[in-house]
């Protein structure tokens, strides 16, 4: 059976198992009667910023890593946090090709 985009929201929203990605849905009155939560979502979800795999693509492991080897020799002591963010910084420009994934 074919479901437009809407009613395959509902019904994934009526499982609980997945939120929509309709904005309007988590201000419509019949989901909201179905599942009543949704409602608190909807900041979360108009405020939501995509995980980096969004605009990094394929480079988002080289990103991550680099990101994580950063936070952690920071953390462990072994740079300033200062200089750790400029160094990452360059290298995540370098890995954008100047900033433009």
């Amino acid at each position: 059976m074919y479901l437009n985009q809407r009613c395959r929201a509902e019904a994934s929203c009526d499982r609980g198992f997945v939120q929509p990605t309709i904005a309007s849905l988590y201000k419509d009155k019949d989901v909201l009667a179905r599942s009543r939560f949704f409602g608190s979502l909807y900041e979360t979800f108009v405020n939501a910023v995509p995980r980096p795999s969004t605009p990094t693509g394929t480079k988002y492991n080289q990103v991550s890593s680099e990101f994580w080897n950063t936070t952690s020799a920071v953390l462990s002591g072994q740079g300033d946090a200062a200089g750790a963010v400029k160094a990452l910084d360059e290298k995540l420009t370098r890995l954008s090709r100047g900033g433009k994934w």
